[in-house]
């Protein structure tokens, strides 16, 4: 099964390379900030996923592995760059907040999401907490 970005409640596409991973993203994250903002996330054929806020000034990173058992991580990011204890995206429809210490360039987060489609292994471009 090839990777595929899936969001919201139903939305679902197939990815075949870097350059279409990069349209697609780009699209949604243009749908999020005409809409709410919102998790994607990065299904790989292994079941590993990558999800990625879209819609804000900042995004987040979060991995869950194929088992949806823990370790789970978040992105290690800088708190200075959202106000307040915590950023809001929609994930699976329902608005969810992340802590603000997640909280990365969108620039950072979009690197990290092509590193993942293109090794298939957690990004070290960034920081992780296990969260």
């Amino acid at each position: 099964m090839a990777p595929s970005l899936e969001w919201g409640v139903d939305g679902r596409v197939a990815v075949g390379d870097v350059e279409e991973l990069k349209r697609l993203l780009e699209s949604l994250r243009q749908q999020a900030g005409r809409t709410e903002p919102f998790v994607v996330e990065l299904f790989l054929d292994s079941g590993d996923a990558l999800g990625m806020g879209l819609g804000r000034p900042v995004s987040l990173l979060c991995f869950v592995s194929a088992s949806k058992e823990p370790p789970f991580f978040i992105s290690r990011g800088d708190p200075a760059l959202t106000p307040g204890d915590y950023v809001v995206f929609s994930y699976g429809g329902e608005p969810t907040e992340f802590p603000a210490t997640a909280a990365i360039s969108s620039d950072s987060a979009l690197s990290a999401m092509i590193e993942f489609f293109e090794t298939r292994k957690l990004p070290e471009s960034i920081g992780w907490v296990i969260d």
